[in-house]
């Protein structure tokens, strides 16, 4: 919840003073154009979503004692084919999440 109110998530602009709303609205634009741009970039080859599967992999963090283990599962139903990772790693931590939700901070 809390990086949610900090980055203004869920918050009606339009209760906010009129030069105030205009910089958000104008900065929520352009954020967004910033991430349409550098996914389409970094996302250019169709295969780079396996690099970051093993990428993202390596940064796991297991309990002692664990084997790491990773599934890799494509399957298909019929006219719906879908793709699927699981792993046993310990999870997220609330470091993990604010990184992933600020694109400058992640990996």
């Amino acid at each position: 919840e809390d990086i949610r109110k900090a980055r203004l998530v869920g918050v009606d602009a339009e209760l906010l003073p009129e030069d105030i709303r205009r910089g958000v609205l104008e900065m929520r634009r352009s954020l967004t154009a910033a991430v349409d741009r550098l996914a389409k970039d970094l996302y250019e080859s169709q295969a780079h979503f396996l690099q970051e599967l093993l990428q993202n992999a390596d940064d796991n963090k297991y309990a002692d004692g664990v084997v790491p283990k990773m599934d890799l599962v494509l399957r298909s139903r019929p006219s719906v084919p879908y793709f699927f990772a699981a792993n046993n790693e310990i999870g997220l931590s609330e470091v993990d999440v604010r990184a992933l939700c600020d694109i400058s901070r992640s990996s």
